[in-house]
């Protein structure tokens, strides 16, 4: 028996918890390739992320659980800060650097 549903909108290829916000992110395939944030357990949808020209084809998530990266049919990696880490013990460092590299994507 299913306790919870909503409609997508277009295929779902991958779905990572984000338990320190309460959240799911969602990778998605045709129509838009983008990743999907939904509040849990109401499932109502924070917003998404897009940038892939491809379907996406999963999610991994860094260790401290802040950072994922979706890999994509168009042949890309992107890296999107989505969650806060875990613990501040494992929080990976920020950089001083000025980063121009467009392929980092945050969502808060």
């Amino acid at each position: 028996q299913t306790s919870l549903s909503t409609n997508a909108e277009s295929q779902v290829t991958g779905i990572l918890w984000g338990e320190q916000e309460r959240e799911l992110l969602t990778a998605h395939g045709y129509s838009r390739n983008q990743l999907s944030l939904w509040k849990y357990p109401s499932l109502v949808k924070v917003g998404d992320l897009e940038g892939h020209e491809g379907r996406l084809l999963g999610l991994a998530q860094s260790p401290d659980g802040s950072l994922v990266c979706s890999p994509s049919a168009d042949e890309t990696l992107r890296f999107w800060r989505v969650f806060t880490p875990a613990s501040p013990d494992k929080a990976l460092a920020p950089s001083n650097k000025t980063n121009t590299n467009t392929i980092l994507k945050t969502i808060r």
